[in-house]
């Protein structure tokens, strides 16, 4: 899987949490989003570097990987937790 792809799936998936944010009150389904954009600009942002320029973001990528996890898991948990009122 390339860069590109993975910011496409994650794009996709964005959308997907603002869909989810219109129906579901409550702060994790936009932690989730912070997550997916924070992550995307990180991972994709340091493979693109990587195989554009051979320049290397050190811990910047993996950081980013991290928070793309962490995303699908908050967002996961937001989906089953009933909102809070």
């Amino acid at each position: 899987m390339t860069g590109a792809s993975l910011g496409a799936w994650h794009g996709l998936a964005l959308i997907g949490t603002g869909l989810l944010a219109e129906r579901r009150a409550g702060r994790l389904v936009h932690v989730a989003a912070l997550l997916f954009v924070a992550g995307s600009l990180m991972f994709c942002g340091g493979v693109f570097l990587r195989a554009l320029g051979d320049i290397s973001l050190g811990l910047v990528t993996p950081a980013g990987g991290i928070a793309l996890l962490t995303g699908w898991g908050v967002l996961a948990a937001a989906a089953l937790v009933s909102p809070a009122r």
